[in-house]
């Protein structure tokens, strides 16, 4: 509806009998009337409508509660960590000894071990020369290190006749 061709007096006369009929609310929704928000045991009626307040979430007290369903589970390795779902008591039975109902507690692997578990991984000769290799980083490193140094560090480091501290003993 084009609503232009009405005049500023027609157009107040007819938003005044638009808020007349909505009621107090004005703003084209269904007003509440205080007794609706504190007497909640008054129902709707087509000409009134009012909040309901049905409680869904709780069951009937004649419904009896739900029995707890034995499949599906989850098992876990124990050793890898696995996990899996178990649908039937046969597969259940399957599963060896291994396999634990609760989630093992699994510790990250250290650089040593992974350090050890690769080197384990290798042939001989590539273990000698990954050994090899690693011997030659650290004296490069040591090389970078020392050029580091000035020329007076050096030489206490490197002077292997000076007479070396000793700590004093406390009495």
């Amino acid at each position: 509806m084009d609503l232009s061709q009405f005049s500023a007096d027609q157009l107040e006369a007819l938003k005044a009998l638009i808020s007349q009929q909505l009621g107090a609310a004005g703003d084209g929704r269904s007003p509440f009337r205080p007794r609706q928000l504190h007497d909640l045991r008054l129902q709707p009626t087509k000409d009134d409508p009012r909040p309901t307040f049905f409680w869904s979430a709780d069951p009937p007290r004649t419904q009896a509660p739900p029995r707890p369903r034995a499949y599906p589970k989850l098992r876990w390795h124990a050793e890898t960590g696995q996990e899996r779902t178990i649908r039937t008591p046969q597969e259940l039975a399957a599963l060896g000894p291994d396999w634990i109902d609760h989630p093992p507690v699994m510790t990250p692997e250290t650089a040593e071990e992974r350090v050890a578990r690769a080197l384990a991984e290798l042939s001989p000769e590539d273990r000698e020369m990954v050994l090899e290799a690693n011997r030659q980083a650290k004296l490069a490193r040591l090389q970078r290190d020392l050029a580091d140094l000035s020329e007076v560090q050096a030489g206490r480091v490197l002077n292997e006749d000076a007479p070396k501290r000793r700590k004093k003993a406390v009495a």
